[in-house]
Order: structure tokens, then sequence, then C-alpha cells
């Protein structure tokens, strides 16, 4: 062994290395880059940008900084990261009183969940003032009539949810993009949006999955554009769907499991919204999808929201229709499992809607009809029912807000049929289970009643099957009464 093989290993292993023979010191050559080096471009390639304007003929604050320069490349031709979301909502949050950014939540990964309310200053100033009379249309139980059209005469609340699943992109860079305008635009039908709506973006429910997938379609990039839906680029197993542990949120806000859905829960009660979207993606070679929901209709909604579904849906079929954009409706996608994000908040009083587009996975792709479909294409088509659907909002916010009220004062009456009903489950020693159901209920705002003494319940039917006339149900029983604003 030379003496240059002795000197390299303890340097090594990171002891002292022996002083005497210390060679003399050299200067490593500085690295030579070919002429024609260039990063990497990640998403669209310039030949095939999409420039059509997001909101043509739009006029902006000079003051607010765009998309484009804090991201340094034009929104939408590429993925934005999760802490990139942030810096401009934050950004935004700094230079303007339209805008409001707060966290709720952390994921197993350390990430901050956000919302951002945007509305008008004079609102924003009064924001939890406007989140306290909600929440009394929400439980009406005392309101008078003099103070429930006091607050029917106030802003209607939407929340605007972006890409559970964190391979299905491009809804958070359409939250980013909304965000902007609503801030930023200094349109007439802007400012008064502003006056009559809270618009509460949830710009990334799920940054753990996001940025696993981005970094698999950033580390299988290539120079030469690939097209081809089906290749590398697009991500493999475990892609992005789930958060760390892999789990699917959008089958978790009825058990509540993880802490992204939990923080979710308070915030979504904290606002108490009447329009709820979960924007989605699907399928590379489909188009754009969005409620009403397929047959059967679940018979637990609110009354009315199948037609406000179809209210929503028209609206957004006229302005898919003025791009000339492909889409469909009332297909396939329904509102029955209460563990999906949108019925979950219909359950609460919102009309939920439920947005799918086409996944590129934030490179373009060539669809089976030959036409290339970019990722800043994709974006604009998330923003544009998104834009919708909160236009029909604000044109029908009193009819909205009255539903709204009807519907939580038909939970709370006594004459609704089955709210003389309530659910008993008998204690048996398992404080545990308890504890983990007690959690699940309380923290969706059902509220739950513990029996001081032995009663007799009637028209008993029993959990394990059959049914009894009456039966007796210890103290300790834990009650949840039907009658009841999460009725």
């Amino acid at each position: 062994m030379s003496m240059r093989d002795l000197l390299v290993v303890p340097w090594l292993l990171g002891c002292s290395a022996p002083t005497s023979a210390t060679p003399s010191p050299q200067t490593a050559p500085a690295p030579q880059e070919t002429p024609d080096f260039r990063p990497l471009r990640f998403g669209d390639p310039e030949p095939l940008v999409y420039d059509e304007p997001f909101f043509a003929g739009a006029k902006y604050d000079a003051n607010i900084r765009t998309p484009d320069d804090l991201l340094g490349q034009k929104h939408g031709t590429r993925l934005s990261h999760h802490a990139e979301i942030l810096a401009c909502l934050r950004a935004w949050d700094a230079a303007s009183d339209r805008i409001r950014v707060d966290t709720f939540a952390h994921t197993h990964e350390g990430r901050e969940l956000v919302w951002a309310a945007i509305s008008s200053p004079a609102n924003l100033a009064k924001l939890d003032a406007i989140r306290a009379d909600v929440g009394k249309l929400y439980d009406p139980r005392g309101l008078s009539d003099a103070e429930a059209q006091r607050i029917l005469a106030g802003p209607a609340v939407a929340w605007m949810g972006y890409s559970i699943h964190g391979d299905e992109l491009s809804g958070s860079d359409a939250a980013l993009a909304l965000a902007y305008h609503l801030v930023a635009s200094t349109d007439a039908d802007v400012d008064a949006l502003l006056d009559q709506l809270v618009v509460v973006i949830d710009p990334c429910l799920n940054p753990d999955g996001r940025e696993r997938i981005i970094g698999m379609v950033e580390q299988s990039a290539g120079r030469t554009p690939n097209l081809d839906y089906t290749s590398m680029q697009r991500g493999r197993w475990p892609f992005g769907r789930g958060n760390h542990y892999l789990f699917d949120m959008n089958r978790d806000w009825m058990a509540g499991t993880q802490p992204e859905t939990r923080g979710r829960w308070q915030a979504v009660l904290s606002f108490h919204p009447q329009l709820f979207v979960d924007a989605h993606e699907m399928g590379s070679n489909d188009s754009f999808l969005f409620y009403p929901q397929a047959k059967p209709y679940n018979p637990n909604l609110p009354e009315k929201q199948q037609a406000w579904n179809e209210r929503y849906a028209g609206d957004a079929a006229r302005a898919f229709d003025s791009h000339g954009w492909a889409y469909y409706t009332r297909e396939w996608a329904d509102a029955w499992a209460p563990f999906y994000s949108d019925s979950w908040a219909a359950l609460t009083g919102a009309t939920g809607i439920l947005y799918e587009q086409a996944s590129t996975a934030g490179f373009p792709l060539k669809r089976e009809s030959g036409k290339v479909l970019t990722y800043r294409e994709a974006v604009h088509h998330q923003l544009t029912a998104s834009w919708a659907n909160i236009t029909t909002l604000r044109a029908n916010r009193a009819d909205v807000l009255k539903d709204y009220l009807a519907n939580a004062r038909r939970n709370v009456a006594a004459d609704t049929e089955g709210n003389g009903r309530m659910l008993v489950v008998r204690p048996n020693g398992n404080l545990r289970r308890e504890e983990e159901l007690l959690r699940t209920l309380l923290g969706q705002g059902i509220e739950v009643q513990r029996a001081d003494a032995e009663f007799e319940a009637k028209n008993v039917e029993h959990a394990e099957g059959g049914r009894s006339d009456s039966a007796k149900l210890p103290a300790g029983s834990w009650i949840v009464q039907a009658r009841q604003p999460a009725r």
C-alpha cells in the first residue's frame, strides 16, 4: 500500500491524518461546461406552450407581483411546488388587504396546510364576525327572524379545494391563478364579487403526495418532449395519490384518521361554506367532468342540492362552450359515500361539486384524437370551472343563503321526519374505542350526550339485527340525537 493510500483512508473515515508526509495542496481544475449546455426546462416545452390568457382582457394592480414573476416561468407551464404556492400566497398577503392566509394543520412530513380567505377589505376586516354569523345560519336554534335577515344580507362563503390526490396536479396551479385574479384584478366585476362573497382557497389538500409525484416526474424528464401518456415521466408507483402513508384522503372524511383531514374538518366547519368545490384529475385520454352526479341521488343530501348542482353546471357548461372545450356530466361520479370530500361537505349543507380534469402530470401529452393537451391548458380548464362556480354563487347569493338556512332549520325542527330518533352506543368497557368514536363525532361538530342514569328506549333497532318494542339502556351510554345541526 502506498503512502498516498495511507493518507486517504483515515480522511475518509473522518479521523486525523498523519502530519508527516502531508502532500502539497493542489488546486482542482475549474469545471467545464459544454458550450451548448442548458438546464432542463420542466413542464410544457416552449414550442408547445398554450398562450391563451386565463382571463382575457383583465386588468391587474401593478403593485401585486404576478405568478409568472414569482415562479420564474409562465404560470401553468410547469408544476408549482407546494413551497412555491405558499410563497405566492404570502407575497400577496403582504401586499394586499384582500387576502388573509392562515395555517390550519400540518402533514406527516411537516408541510403546512393553509387556507387563503379572499374578499373585499371591508369583509376581511370583520372576517371572524362573518364566520360567526354564517355559523348561526348553520345552527339556527335561537336565531330570531330579524337577525336571520341581517345575516342573509351579508356575504356567502365558497370553499375551493384542490388536489386531494397529490398526483392530480392541475388543480393546485388553478388555485394559484384564481387567488391572483381575485387579489390583483382591478375589474369592476371582481370588486362586486368580493363585496358579496368570501372565497376560501384550500390550494393543496395533499402536499406530501404532490411533492412525491413532482420529484418523480422531474427526475424522469428529458430534453426531448415525450408526448406518450404512459411514459415514465408521468411517475411510477406509488405515484402521489395518497399522503405520506399512502392513505387516500378522499376516503377519510368520515373517519378522520389523518392529520390533514382532522385539521380540515375544523377549518371547513369554522367557515360553514355554501359552495364546496373538490377539484380532481382523471385518465389522460378523458376530457372534463363536473357535477350533477350520476343517478341515483343520495336522499340524505340537502333538499335542493340537485337543483343547485344543475344551476352551477349550466353556467360552467356555457363557460366551456365559449372556449370550444369538451366536457361531460351526470356520468359515473356519485355523492353517496360520506368519505368523499364533496359528499361530506354536502352533508354539512353546502352544495358539493366535483371536477375531474384529464391528467397531464405536468407535461404535454398527445390524446388519442391526435390533439396535444398541455399542462397549462389543463390548469385553464380547472380555473374556468372554478370561476364559473363562484360567479354563479355571487349571482344567486341571496337564494343560496335562504336555502342553506331552510335546510338547517329542517335539521333542528321537531316535525322533520326522523328527528325523533337517536343513536345510542352502550359502554362495553373498551375505553379506547369509545375515545376514538367520540373524537370522530365531536371533531365533525356532531353533538353527543352521555346518559347520567339508566333509561328506557322505545322502538329499538339493534345493531346486531332485530327489533324490540323497548330496551333498557345503561347509564354512561353515548347518545346522538338526529335532531341537531349535523343531522
